[in-house]
C-alpha cells in the first residue's frame, strides 16, 4: 500500500485577528497535559450508501477547506502556535496544516480482514508523539482519497490545548459547519485559563517520570459488542451480596475491568507467576462536576486523573472485584470534586492526583497503565454532508495506552489497546478478550 502526499497547505481562519484575542494563555490544566498530538481517524465511503454517486472527491475537499476556515474563527487557538517559555498559544492565524493524499487501494479492501493496524499511521500527518516546536501547528489534518472515492480523514490535535471533550467538539463543529453552515455551530468558550490560570509547578510536583526505554509497543483493536458486554456483566455477580452495591456495572466499568484483569494476568505471567500490584488511571471530565460554575462548552483541558488500585496481596482477580474498585474510585473522585469551590482547591486536587501517578511510576514493582475514554462523545455523528463515518479509529501508538470509544451502533465499546509486546502476547491468550481482537 502506497500513500502519496499530493499537496500541503495551511488553512487560516476566514475572519482573522483582531476578531479574537491575540493569545490563549494556558490554564494549569493545559500546563499539566501531555505535550503531544493525538490522532483520530474517520473513514468515509464514496457516498452515504457506499456508492460513487455523491459529491466527487474534489468537491468534498473544497467543502472541507472552506468549512474548516470558518470553524477556525470560533476555535481560534487551534490556528495559532505554542510558545512554550511563555505558557501561551500565539493566536497569530498561521493556520492548520492540511495535507491531501492518495492511496492505491479501495477503502473496503483496506478495512477488510487482515487489517494491518500499523498501516493506519500512513493516514496520520506526522509521527505520533511529542510536538512542541514553535513552528508546529496545533492541528494537522490529512485527507486521503482511496481508489474507490472513499476518504480517510485524520485530525491530529495538540493535547496542550485540547482534551477529548475539546477535540471532539472541534471536529463536530467543523462537520456541522460543512453540512449546515457556520451559523449552526455552537460557539465554544475559552474561559478556563481565566478561572484556572497557569502556575509555578516546581514546588507542587514532587516526582519526575523516569526516562526508561521499554519494550516495543504493539496495538490491538478489540470490539465488545452488546452481547459480549451482557455476558461479561453476568460474570460480575459477586458470590456474596455484601461485595456489591446492588447496581449492575455500566458498559464502561465492565469493559475496563475485563481489560484490567487481562493486563494483571499478563503482568503475572511476565514476572515468573508472581502477582504484581496494579494501578490504572482514568481521566474524569470536570465539566459540571465542581462547585465552581464553568461554561458547559468550556474548551481546553479540564479533567482529573483518578487511580484505581489492585494490590498484589489481594487473593481474587475477579471481574466483580475490579468493577467494585473502579466504581469506588470514581465515586470518591466525583464526591471530592463536587465540593471544590475555588481554584486553589481544584489545583491541589489535580496536583495530588498527578503526584500519585508519578510516585507509582517510580515503584519498580508497580504496574501502571493509563486508560482514556471517548465514549459518549459524538464521534460517529461526524457527518460533513456525505454521511456518517463507516469507522472511527485510533492509530498505532508508540506509548502504552488504552483508548475506548463507542461502537457505531452505540451499544458496544471498541478498545484500542497499546501495550508492550510481551503483554500483548498474553492478552492474545486471555479467554475473556482473545476472541474480541479484530484480525
Amino acid at each position: 500500500m502506497e500513500v502519496n502526499i499530493m499537496s500541503r497547505d495551511f488553512i487560516k481562519p476566514s475572519s482573522p485577528f483582531p476578531n479574537h484575542p491575540p493569545t490563549y494563555n494556558l490554564s494549569f490544566f493545559d500546563q499539566l497535559a501531555p505535550q503531544v498530538h493525538v490522532p483520530l481517524l474517520f473513514f468515509y465511503p464514496a457516498g452515504a450508501d457506499g456508492s460513487k454517486e455523491s459529491a466527487g472527491c474534489h468537491e468534498r475537499l473544497e467543502t472541507l477547506k472552506k468549512s474548516l476556515s470558518e470553524t477556525l474563527t470560533l476555535f481560534y487557538p487551534q490556528a495559532g502556535r505554542f510558545v512554550k517559555d511563555d505558557l501561551l498559544v500565539d493566536c497569530n492565524d498561521q493556520g492548520v496544516e492540511f495535507l491531501e493524499a492518495k492511496v492505491n487501494v479501495r477503502l473496503m479492501e483496506f478495512l477488510g480482514e487482515g487489517l494491518n493496524l500499523e498501516l493506519l499511521n500512513r493516514f496520520v500527518p506526522w509521527d505520533v508523539g511529542a510536538a512542541t516546536s514553535a513552528a508546529t501547528p496545533m492541528v494537522a489534518i490529512q485527507v486521503t482519497a482511496f481508489e474507490c472515492g472513499g476518504l480517510a480523514l485524520c485530525v491530529h490535535v495538540s493535547h496542550i490545548i485540547a482534551d477529548g471533550f475539546t477535540g471532539s467538539a472541534f471536529i463536530y463543529a467543523w462537520a456541522t459547519a460543512s453540512r449546515s453552515g457556520i451559523a449552526a455551530v455552537t460557539r465554544p468558550s475559552f474561559e478556563l485559563p481565566s478561572l484556572f490560570p497557569s502556575r509555578d509547578l516546581s514546588a507542587q510536583l514532587n516526582f519526575s517520570l523516569p526516562n526508561v526505554a521499554g519494550a516495543k509497543v504493539f496495538t490491538r483493536w478489540l470490539v465488545f459488542d452488546s452481547a459480549t458486554i451482557a455476558a461479561l456483566k453476568a460474570k460480575t455477580k459477586p458470590p456474596s451480596p455484601s461485595n456489591n452495591d446492588g447496581r449492575q456495572p455500566t458498559r464502561l466499568e465492565v469493559v475496563i475491568s475485563t481489560l484490567w484483569k487481562a493486563i494483571i494476568g499478563a503482568a503475572q505471567v511476565n514476572h515468573q507467576g508472581n502477582p504484581r500490584p496494579s494501578v490504572i488511571y482514568l481521566p474524569v471530565n470536570l465539566r459540571g462536576r465542581t462547585a465552581i460554575p464553568t461554561p458547559k462548552n468550556a474548551c481546553g483541558n479540564f479533567y482529573i486523573l483518578t487511580p484505581a488500585r489492585f494490590t498484589a496481596e489481594e487473593s481474587e482477580i475477579e471481574l466483580h472485584h475490579l468493577v467494585g474498585l473502579i466504581r469506588k474510585t470514581i465515586r470518591n473522585t466525583l464526591s471530592i470534586c463536587s465540593k471544590l469551590s475555588n481554584p486553589d482547591e481544584v489545583f491541589s486536587a489535580v496536583v495530588d492526583s498527578l503526584n500519585q501517578v508519578r510516585k507509582a511510576s517510580l515503584d519498580e514493582k508497580m504496574e501502571l497503565h493509563n486508560f482514556t475514554s471517548m465514549c459518549g462523545f459524538p464521534i460517529y455523528e461526524t457527518d460533513f454532508g456525505w454521511g456518517k463515518p463507516y469507522l472511527v479509529s485510533s492509530a498505532w501508538l508508540p506509548v502504552e495506552l488504552v483508548v475506548l470509544m463507542d461502537t457505531k451502533c452505540g451499544t458496544g465499546i471498541e478498545a484500542w489497546v497499546s501495550l508492550n509486546e510481551h503483554y500483548i502476547l498474553e492478552l492474545e491468550k486471555d479467554p475473556d478478550v482473545a476472541a474480541l481482537i479484530r484480525k
